[in-house]
């Protein structure tokens, strides 16, 4: 089993970059883990609506790429479900122990979102870990804390309170 963490965009603070780190190392003492970093696609007039979707159609290209067959994917996004930490650590565990799933995909967009045809990934759900709008470089470390908290529920270790 493994988690891919996909993200269109990378972690450009080096502070924020260190939490990320920080968690990311933390989750490969449980669970093969990858970091997926996809750059994002330069839109040159951010009011045209026809560019960043074209923009965003391209970055799906290179995300869908990224998935394997045998794999369930988190699509995060601020419409989807949202879990409390017990449930989502519940989500995962039964995936890891799903012998047909080879991987775990969470799958965090641009600054402008995702493309519609990602919504229509196999096997997988819309997540949201909050209604609230995330700097985009903090989304990918909480996704990792999430991920690193999730699986301390699983191992019945001491840091989920």
């Amino acid at each position: 089993m493994k988690i891919k963490i996909i993200c269109v965009g990378n972690i450009k603070d080096k502070n924020v970059l260190n939490i990320f780190e920080n968690y990311f190392s933390k989750i490969k003492h449980f669970i093969n883990v990858e970091y997926i970093v996809l750059k994002e696609e330069k839109v040159i007039d951010e009011l045209n609506n026809s560019l960043i979707k074209i923009c965003l159609k391209n970055e799906a290209k290179k995300i869908i790429n990224k998935i394997e067959s045998n794999s369930f994917t988190f699509i995060t996004c601020i419409n989807g479900k949202q879990y409390n930490s017990i449930d989502f650590s519940n989500l995962i565990k039964n995936k890891i122990n799903d012998s047909t799933i080879k991987s775990i995909n969470f799958i965090v967009g641009s600054s402008y979102g995702l493309d519609n045809s990602i919504y229509q990934i196999n096997n997988s759900i819309k997540i949201s870990f909050s209604q609230l709008t995330l700097p985009h470089q903090l989304f990918q470390v909480v996704i990792a804390e999430q991920i690193y908290r999730s699986l301390t529920i699983i191992n019945n270790q001491k840091y989920h309170k």
